[in-house]
């Protein structure tokens, strides 16, 4: 590390980076980077010139790391150790390997004297590093020490993930990543202070009207969170701040007016994370330090040059579709990461920058840059006459339901690296033994086009998606290694009626989704299940769904008696409300109720459900007036006590994407941040 990069932090990353190191805290600016470079250069004389070069990824919009071999940038000394099965030693052994990567986070730079050697070449002089290598990411405390030494922060979608994400969250909180809530008015404030773990959240987004009206209500707190980012919205009739007067602390700004055009005088200097939906914008407005970029263009075409220098994550989109857009990759930030232009027309060229790993859109006139290590396409051209990148671990591949090719087929000796093959409207003729690549862990292949072929899974898959139908000559052999699996026809109305023994879902599977038209008996359903969806309109009797259940989701579009529940579910998960007839038994345990088609709140029997406290359906405008009527729901958050489920304490509506909390006899209205979320995730797993 070189004074002129620390010189560049700020004040208090110094002082965490100080004590992540291990070295005095306190005192002037310059007293603690001294101490920090003498410390780095003791470290970089203890290092020699065979160890592997790891390099550290970072950004704010990918969440889920692809785990790879190392590129050079930071010299690591790494000391393998022996397994042990006494407690006490994998925790001490877990501890130093911490201690290892907490190191390897520290840098971006070589800290060695000498120029590091390309991975390639020392891998050549020593094949032990092989062994190092794979030891090294096959333990899980290294993984997740690395897997949250990519995150930025990370901005909650709405409360509830606090319950739901609580032991992740708590992860980021001691690694001191910032854990931030959009608050846009009162009912957020009241939700998020009423929260039982609201601590967790270290940093706020505030609209401006908040900001402007309420903000006092957060600063009176004890523990008050860091005012994070700004959002203005002229929907919500949002003023537009005046953004000199806004604190340093400032990192993300959201800015939503489809009529104007955006002015470098609307936007804090000091923001690293940018999200606008505007009518057109030039180049220089957006500031120079930031990385993550969510641009929505409504009457103007794209124009690269906006982008800043500093750039590692862009998902531009076009709210008409009616622009024809000239997009060349190669004059692309040269840092840029994150790639996603699938709500964009118009002719893609170039290479783009090498560092470009992840890629997201349109590429029927497009060879895909040679970097990307992940990419999701949506095209009507077929695959094959698309070059695709060498090292790519996760491909994505989705044809319209008529534009599905009958002929498709991977390039013999290509995609070696794979990890996750999806597929959509491929016939599963085209998948076999022989042309998919090895060690796929998640295969995905949904389609229309049946017939009597039968799905191949991967033999080293551990979750698999496939399409089944009478047609096919048998079952698909499933391997030992799938936990997760979903059987289904994407057509409800075909029946499947493939007779399924006892034993062909082995005790592995812990995630199970089937499509089923015969009757089910005890046994078919494996006793490992926790996660269970069935897509069956008959009888369900005593024993057919095994105890280990917790949770399940039962879709049909009629009215089958008797449904018998085990008592270990927790969440239970209707198609339709009329599959709930009226003496039907509820177990007790049963604590979240979903209805994925319209809810009537009227006629419902919420007299069974009495333990239930959370309550998830569609949410179109027909439903959410029926429950506000129902209910006598006020604009002043009150609501009829008489008529209201006393142990609900909350209503998500799930298209509308707005949350209804009951706290202390009032209703409050949580809008979930990112309407809509115009990022894809990558996921290998």
């Amino acid at each position: 590390m070189n004074k002129e990069d620390l010189d560049a932090k700020p004040y208090r990353e110094l002082v965490n980076l100080a004590k992540k190191l291990g070295v005095k805290a306190n005192g002037k600016k310059e007293e603690i980077i001294d101490r920090i470079v003498a410390h780095s250069n003791d470290d970089s004389d203890s290092n020699d010139d065979n160890t592997p070069v790891v390099k550290k990824i970072k950004s704010s919009t990918i969440k889920k790391v692809d785990i790879k071999r190392p590129e050079p940038s930071v010299v690591v000394k790494v000391v393998e150790e022996r397994e042990s099965n006494s407690q006490e030693e994998q925790k001490n052994n877990c501890k130093r390997k911490r201690d290892v990567v907490d190191k390897l986070s520290l840098s971006t730079k070589a800290t060695s004297t000498k120029k590091a050697q390309p991975v390639t070449q020392i891998i050549r002089k020593d094949s032990k590093l092989d062994d190092i290598f794979f030891t090294i990411w096959r333990d899980r405390c290294l993984q997740q020490k690395i897997f949250l030494s990519t995150i930025d922060y990370v901005l909650l979608k709405n409360l509830i993930q606090l319950d739901k994400q609580y032991s992740f969250l708590s992860k980021l909180n001691n690694n001191n990543i910032p854990v931030a809530y959009h608050i846009k008015d009162l009912d957020h404030y009241h939700i998020y202070n009423a929260h039982q773990h609201k601590s967790l959240i270290t940093h706020i987004v505030v609209s401006s009207t908040f900001y402007q009206n309420h903000l006092h209500l957060i600063q009176q707190q004890q523990k008050q969170p860091i005012l994070f980012g700004i959002s203005i919205s002229s929907q919500n009739n949002d003023p537009v701040l005046n953004v000199k007067d806004l604190p340093n602390s400032i990192q993300y700004y959201q800015y939503k007016n489809k009529k104007q055009q955006i002015t470098k005088d609307l936007i804090p200097q000091s923001i690293t994370s940018l999200d606008i939906e505007i009518s057109s914008i030039k180049p220089g407005v957006i500031p120079n330090r930031v990385k993550t970029l969510v641009l929505g263009l409504a009457r103007s075409n794209l124009d690269i040059k906006c982008f800043p220098k500093s750039l590692t994550s862009a998902t531009i989109y076009d709210f008409c579709f009616k622009n024809t857009h000239k997009i060349n990759l190669d004059l692309l930030p040269p840092r840029l990461l994150y790639l996603n232009l699938t709500k964009i027309e118009g002719e893609i060229t170039g290479n783009g920058p090498k560092s470009l790993k992840y890629f997201v859109g349109r590429t029927e006139h497009l060879d895909v840059p040679s970097s990307v290590t992940q990419l999701k396409r949506v095209s009507h051209t077929n695959l094959n006459d698309v070059h695709l990148p060498p090292n790519l671990t996760f491909l994505g591949n989705h044809y319209p339901i008529n534009f599905g090719p009958n002929v498709w087929s991977i390039p013999e000796n290509t995609l070696s690296r794979l990890k996750a093959l999806l597929l959509d409207n491929i016939p599963h003729s085209c998948i076999t033994k022989e042309n998919c690549p090895p060690g796929i862990l998640y295969y995905r292949n949904r389609n229309y086009k049946l017939n009597n072929h039968v799905p191949y899974i991967p033999s080293s898959a551990t979750k698999v998606s496939i399409s089944i139908c009478n047609e096919m000559e048998r079952l698909p052999i499933i391997p030992s290694t799938v936990t997760d699996l979903a059987m289904e026809n994407p057509n409800g109305q075909v029946l499947f009626t493939k007779s399924i023994k006892n034993g062909y879902f082995a005790n592995n599977i812990v995630k199970l989704s089937l499509k089923y038209d015969l009757e089910l008996t005890p046994g078919i359903i494996p006793s490992s299940v926790t996660d269970l969806k069935l897509i069956y309109s008959k009888p369900i009797k005593a024993d057919i769904i095994p105890p280990s259940v917790v949770k399940l989701c039962l879709i049909s579009r009629e009215t089958v008696k008797p449904i018998i529940l085990p008592n270990s579910i927790t969440s239970l998960s209707f198609e339709n409300d009329i599959q709930v007839y009226s003496d039907m038994v509820i177990p007790k345990s049963v604590e979240t109720l979903k209805i994925f088609n319209q809810l009537n709140f009227q006629t419902f029997p919420f007299q069974l459900f009495k333990n239930i406290t959370r309550l998830n359906t569609r949410g179109i405008d027909d439903a959410k007036s029926n429950f506000i009527k129902t209910f006598g729901i006020t604009t002043d958050n009150n609501y009829n006590e008489k008529l209201f489920p006393s142990n609900i304490k909350l209503v998500e509506f799930r298209y509308s994407n707005i949350n209804y909390y009951i706290i202390d006899k009032k209703v409050y209205k949580e809008e979930n941040h990112v309407k809509n979320n115009h990022f894809i995730k990558f996921d290998n797993k």
